[in-house]
């Protein structure tokens, strides 16, 4: 059948105003500015928001305010000093700028930080290599509501740095300098007398630490709650005792290879820190008489590593279970004399028990019955055995529970 040509006409033109319609439909410039606002700008990077400002007029002034309501930046490590200064004067309601492992920032462009975000509370600088003394010590003047301050793996930051920063800041209440080997507290007590309302202080190795540099920080730092002193060889009992004699509200205390503390530090660790939730004691030389007083003395213990700590038997857990009622995570990897009556005192007093970690341990499928007939909360195990009837055990345990079995290493020997 013969068609008319012009007859068709209609239809084409309809046809391309529904493909004008589509394309019209699908033009960016016609979003509704609470849909970029809202949806849109949070999934893009600062850099890719700059771009979009070029777009259009409408575009740039929703960008404008979108800048104006950015409370957290955290740059790549490529930023330079110009992208720095570029940021901070584009958001200058900033309260927290992550500045971790850029290598190329120098005191120029902390200069920038200092003047266009005087409402900043929390700057971390960690692995911030070119970082000197110079870019350090207007800091507080500029920054009075800083709140948090992270200048870890920063290896030339050291006591002349932290001398240098103003006393005009009481609110610091986070101070990581982990990784700072140059530091040793000793030589910036006019900064310390200031840290009055320091709440948490990483000093994890930093090798210069000794127990004179914990005498200071117990004699300024009264509200400490979280202190992380792991790898600080130099630490002694005597030191412990210096901390534990000021920072009575201490919850969080990582003393991880400080292979110099032995149980005269944990028993005044013991004595106090009775609000002392999570301690971390790997690689330390303590025993079942240290144990003893920390089951005695800290009751709302939840967390405990004792990775390593080879001279514990099940008489140290046994003192655990009668009073750490509250316990929820326990590391006893490589305790090679813990044996499965350790483990049932363990299940019969910490019913609580949500994560235990048993490698390299003389474990059968004994020790294992007694957790599953008593930890009904646990949700992670990690032991090893050479039993393969304990191997084959872990199916008497719940499904919500995570079990990581494995076979002992052949080098292997019960003490």
């Amino acid at each position: 059948m013969y068609r008319n040509p012009r007859d068709e006409e209609p239809f084409i033109a309809s046809k391309r105003s529904k493909i004008e319609y589509g394309k019209r439909k699908l033009d960016f410039s016609n979003i509704p500015p609470d849909v970029l606002f809202d949806d849109l700008m949070p999934l893009l990077s600062l850099p890719d928001v700059f771009n979009y400002s070029l777009v259009c007029k409408n575009w740039y002034n929703i960008c404008c305010d979108y800048f104006l309501c950015i409370r957290q930046i955290s740059l790549s490590p490529n930023c330079s000093n110009e992208n720095l200064f570029t940021a901070v004067t584009k958001c200058p309601s900033l309260s927290t700028l992550d500045l971790g492992r850029c290598h190329q920032i120098t005191v120029v462009g902390l200069i920038s930080i200092f003047y266009e975000c005087p409402s900043l509370r929390s700057l971390k600088l960690g692995l911030c290599g070119k970082i000197q003394e110079i870019g350090l010590a207007p800091f507080f003047k500029t920054s009075p509501s800083l709140v948090s301050l992270d200048l870890s793996h920063c290896s030339n930051v050291d006591d002349i740095d932290l001398s240098l920063l103003c006393c005009e800041n009481p609110q610091l209440a986070f101070l990581d300098i982990s990784h700072c080997i140059n530091i040793r507290v000793t030589e910036s007590e006019h900064f310390w007398e200031q840290c009055n309302y320091l709440t948490s202080l990483r000093l994890n190795s930093c090798t210069k630490i000794s127990d004179a540099s914990l005498g200071i920080i117990g004699r300024y730092c009264h509200q400490l709650q979280y202190l992380d002193l792991s790898s600080c060889t130099k630490i002694t009992d005597n030191g412990l005792l210096y901390i534990s004699s000021g920072c009575t509200l201490m919850k969080s205390l990582m003393l991880n290879g400080c292979i110099n503390t032995a149980d005269v530090g944990i028993g005044s660790i013991s004595l106090g820190y009775p609000l002392l939730e999570t301690l971390e004691l790997r690689h330390c030389l303590t025993d079942d008489r240290g144990l003893n007083l920390i089951g005695k003395h800290c009751p709302k213990l939840q967390c405990l590593d004792l990775s390593f700590c080879d001279r514990i038997t099940d008489t140290g857990l046994l003192y655990i279970s009668y009073d750490c009622t509250l316990m929820k995570s326990l590391m006893l990897n490589w305790c090679t004399k813990i044996t499965d009556a350790g483990i049932g005192y363990i299940s019969l007093g910490c019913p609580l028990l949500t994560s235990l970690e048993l490698n390299s341990i003389f474990i059968t499928n004994t020790g294992l019955r007694f957790l599953t007939r008593n930890c009904k909360s646990l949700a992670h195990l990690t032991f090893s055995s050479r039993d393969e009837i304990a191997l084959n055990e872990s199916h008497f345990f719940p499904e919500k529970c995570k079990v990581d079995k494995s076979p002992l290493p052949p080098f292997w020997y019960p003490h």
